[in-house]
């Protein structure tokens, strides 16, 4: 019910709804969408009924690849692809790896975030933006010699992400430590019901935490784990570092442009 009526009042029209009337904030997003104000935001119920004219049109992941390469049927528009990963990965798209894997294919100027995906594509020449994170708000809060035994790990759904690694490897804590002297925060879109009963009683799980929320933990915490299998530039170790903490993570892509091994 609620998808036809949103159909029937925005299809084909200019929406700003979801900005003027700051509906994220409903959301409990504290991201700063307002550099977003000034851009044009349509809903169309299919590809062929999109009469826009742009001049380049940009796909950001595997799936929108393929609408993009259907728009083209339709436009005039320089097709740009921006990979942010290596979503071809099975881990990361699972059985959809191969259809990932046919879109790096596809006719359009990629744009890489990594030098890894960048050694991939260079054949192609590919666009390279360097991306970070905001060092004026990741910081130093508290002191690290007062934060203790607390170690902060990233749980996010999705195979790629590993956090039933993570979770096996919590459970091998809490019982090599007994339960004491070590304290144990996890966050992200994990959902908390599936956290298994032994660890989730005994540690402290954030769902979805703002940016200052997340803020607060990567002061709270000496240690910050980075499971993944699959990234592309992961930037949650480099706002734990901003912060102050030591990081443990896995050669999963990215990592190693700003992390090396026994030096920081």
């Amino acid at each position: 019910m609620l998808r036809k009526i949103f159909y029937f009042l925005f299809n084909g029209k200019r929406i700003k709804l979801f900005y003027r009337l700051r509906l994220y904030k409903l959301l409990k997003v504290d991201y700063d969408y307002s550099v977003l104000h000034n851009v044009d935001l349509y809903y169309y119920n299919n590809i062929s009924a999109v009469k826009l004219k742009t001049d380049l049109i940009v796909a950001t992941a595997w799936e929108t690849a393929y609408f993009v390469n259907e728009f083209l049927k339709y436009s005039g528009s320089k097709p740009l692809y921006l990979v942010q990963n290596s979503e071809d990965e099975p881990s990361f798209s699972g059985m959809n790896s191969v259809n990932a894997e046919k879109t790096y294919h596809f006719s359009f100027q990629k744009i890489v975030i990594s030098k890894e995906l960048y050694e991939r594509f260079k054949g192609e020449n590919p666009l390279f933006f360097h991306i970070g994170i905001d060092t004026g708000f990741f910081r130093l809060l508290k002191d690290v010699s007062s934060r203790g035994n607390t170690i902060l790990i990233q749980l996010r759904a999705g195979e790629s992400k590993g956090a039933r690694y993570a979770i096996e490897c919590i459970r091998n804590l809490l019982d090599y430590y007994g339960g004491g002297g070590i304290k144990i925060i996890t966050f992200g879109n994990y959902e908390p019901q599936e956290i298994p009963v032994d660890v989730k009683d005994r540690i402290e799980h954030h769902f979805r935490p703002t940016n200052k929320e997340l803020l607060g933990l990567y002061n709270e915490s000496s240690i910050f784990v980075l499971p993944s299998l699959v990234e592309g530039m992961p930037l949650p170790p480099l706002e734990a570092m901003a912060c102050g903490c030591a990081v443990v993570v896995t050669d999963c892509g990215g990592t190693g442009e700003y992390i090396v091994d026994d030096v920081n």
